[in-house]
C-alpha cells in the first residue's frame, strides 16, 4: 500500500468558541446541479500547495479538521467549511494524525508520536488545550474512535512481541484497557453503541469488513468480499447506522491483480440487525468512481468529506451523501447516462449502482460493466463479472451470453500469457546475441593488426 493510503487520520474541532453549530443552523459546502441530473462534481474544502488529508467532521458543526504536511511532517489542522483561515492544533516535528472528533464536539483523540515514534493515543479540547496522554510504549496504537456516549475509546493497537494488530477499547474515566477483536484493525461503533465495524482478513487473506454484535460476541461478515476493502467509518447526524468505507475495485496498474496499489473508491452499505439472523451480506452502494483515489472519508449528515490523491498533492473535496451520483434520478435514467458519459470511470460507477440497487437491471448492468473491462483489456475482472451475469438465477439468455463471452475472453488471456511469454523470450535472446556481437567487436579491437 502507497503512503498516501496508511497515513494516520486527521480530525478536529472548531478551534474558537467551541464545535457544534446551533441546532437550526447546519453547514455545508455548496454543490453544483448533478450534471444532466446524474453526475454530481465534487467541491474542494481543503486544498493548497502540501497534502492535506483524513478529514473529520462533527453534525452540524462549521468547522473541519484534518492533517497536513505542511513542514515535512503532519499536524492537525481546522479550518471553516465555508472558507477562512486554517489554525493548527499540532507543531511537534514528528507526525500527529488519526484525529477524531467526540460526539459533543468538545474533544479530539488523535495518535501522536512526540513521546513514542510507534504511535500514542491523545486527547485534547476542541481548542486543542488540555492534552493527556492515553497510551504508552508497550504497545503501538492508531486510529482511535469514540462510543456513542463519549465514554471509551476503541482503536487499533500492536503489542512489541506481536505481528498482528487488535482492537481494543479504553475507559476514558478509569483507563482501564481491554482487547476486544484480535487479528483485527480499523475499528468503528455504530450510532446505538451496539454493533463493532472493523477490517479482518477472510479466508483468502484478502481485508474484509465484519460487524460484532455486543456483548455476544457474536460475528458476520458484513460484505460480500468481493474486494479488498477497509478503513470505515460510521455516518453521524443520521438515524440509521451507515458504514462508509474504502474497497480497490478497479486494476489501474496494469499488473493482474485488484489490490491497494490501485486506486481506492468510497462505498456504504446501511446497517441492518437482520444479518445476525439471515446471516447474508449486505449490498454495498459505490459513491465514487475511483478516478481521483477518493479514501478517508467523514461523514455529517447529508453530506461527507473525504481525500483524494488523484492530483499531485491530497486534497479534501466533499459530496453529498449519495456520492457522485443522484440517487433521485432514477435507475433507468443513471442506466442512460451512464452508456453515454465518455468518462469510462463513471460509466462503470453508474453500472455498479445498478447492480447494488436495481435486481432487474442487475445481470445486464454486470454483462455491460464486464464489457468495458474487457475493453480496458482486463479480460480476468472481466471473466469474474461474467462469471456473476452465468450465476444470476434472472439473467435467462443473457447467461448463455456471458458463457460465450467468458470463454473468449479465457481463450485470450491464456494467448495473452503465450505470446508474453515468447516475447519475454525473445527479448532475452535479442540481449544474448547482443552480449556476443560486443564480446566480439571488443575483441577485435584488442587484436594486432595485420598488414599484407
Amino acid at each position: 500500500m502507497s503512503w498516501r493510503w496508511r497515513i494516520g487520520g486527521a480530525v478536529v474541532a472548531l478551534a474558537w468558541g467551541g464545535c457544534a453549530a446551533p441546532e437550526s443552523v447546519r453547514v455545508r459546502p455548496e454543490f453544483p446541479v448533478p450534471r444532466g441530473g446524474v453526475f454530481q462534481d465534487p467541491v474542494p474544502v481543503v486544498k493548497s500547495t502540501h497534502d492535506d488529508l483524513l478529514p473529520s467532521l462533527v453534525d452540524g458543526g462549521p468547522t473541519i479538521a484534518y492533517a497536513a504536511r505542511e513542514e515535512g511532517n503532519l499536524d492537525i489542522w481546522v479550518r471553516p467549511i465555508g472558507g477562512g483561515a486554517p489554525v493548527r492544533l499540532t507543531s511537534h516535528p514528528t507526525d500527529d494524525t488519526d484525529p477524531e472528533f467526540s460526539p459533543d464536539g468538545e474533544r479530539l483523540v488523535w495518535t501522536a508520536q512526540a513521546e513514542d515514534v510507534k504511535g500514542d493515543l491523545w486527547v485534547m479540547s476542541a481548542s486543542g488545550g488540555d492534552r493527556q496522554r492515553l497510551t504508552g510504549r508497550d504497545t503501538a496504537d492508531r486510529g482511535a474512535t469514540w462510543s456513542p456516549d463519549g465514554q471509551r475509546l476503541y482503536f487499533t493497537a500492536r503489542a512489541l512481541d506481536s505481528d498482528a494488530p487488535r482492537v481494543e477499547r479504553i475507559d476514558l474515566a478509569t483507563g482501564e484497557r481491554r482487547v476486544v477483536v484480535e487479528r483485527a484493525w480499523d475499528p468503528a461503533v455504530s450510532i446505538d453503541g451496539r454493533y463493532l465495524f472493523y477490517v479482518a482478513l477472510d479466508e483468502r487473506s484478502w481485508p474484509r469488513l465484519y460487524v460484532r454484535e455486543e456483548p455476544s460476541g457474536e460475528v458476520r461478515a458484513l460484505t460480500d468480499g468481493a474486494y479488498a476493502e477497509g478503513l470505515p467509518r460510521v455516518a453521524r447526524g443520521l438515524p440509521r447506522t451507515r458504514v462508509v468505507f474504502t474497497r480497490w475495485v478497479d486494476d489501474q496498474t496494469g499488473d493482474g491483480v485488484v489490490d491497494t496499489a490501485d486506486a481506492p473508491s468510497l462505498w456504504a452499505v446501511d446497517f441492518d440487525p437482520l444479518i445476525f439472523t439471515d446471516g447474508r451480506p449486505l449490498a454495498a452502494l459505490p459513491l465514487t468512481a475511483g478516478d481521483g483515489g477518493e479514501i478517508f472519508a467523514s461523514v455529517a449528515g447529508d453530506w461527507f468529506a473525504y481525500t483524494t490523491a488523484g492530483h499531485a498533492d491530497a486534497e479534501i473535496y466533499a459530496l453529498p451523501a449519495d456520492g457522485v451520483l443522484n440517487h433521485g434520478a432514477g435507475p433507468e435514467v443513471i442506466l442512460a447516462a451512464a452508456r453515454a458519459e465518455e468518462n469510462p470511470a463513471l460509466r462503470r460507477l453508474g453500472l455498479r449502482y445498478l447492480v447494488a440497487t436495481t435486481p432487474t437491471l442487475a445481470a445486464s448492468a454486470r454483462y455491460e460493466l464486464a464489457r468495458l473491462l474487457a475493453e480496458r483489456g482486463l479480460w480476468l475482472d472481466a471473466i469474474d463479472e461474467l462469471g456473476r451475469v452465468i450465476a444470476d438465477q434472472t439473467s435467462g439468455e443473457l447467461a448463455q451470453v456471458a458463457r460465450i463471452e467468458s470463454e473468449r475472453l479465457r481463450v485470450l488471456e491464456r494467448l495473452r500469457g503465450t505470446l508474453l511469454a515468447r516475447e519475454d523470450a525473445e527479448r532475452q535472446l535479442i540481449q544474448e546475441r547482443g552480449r556476443e556481437v560486443r564480446a566480439v567487436l571488443s575483441a577485435a579491437a584488442g587484436a594486432p593488426r595485420v598488414v599484407a
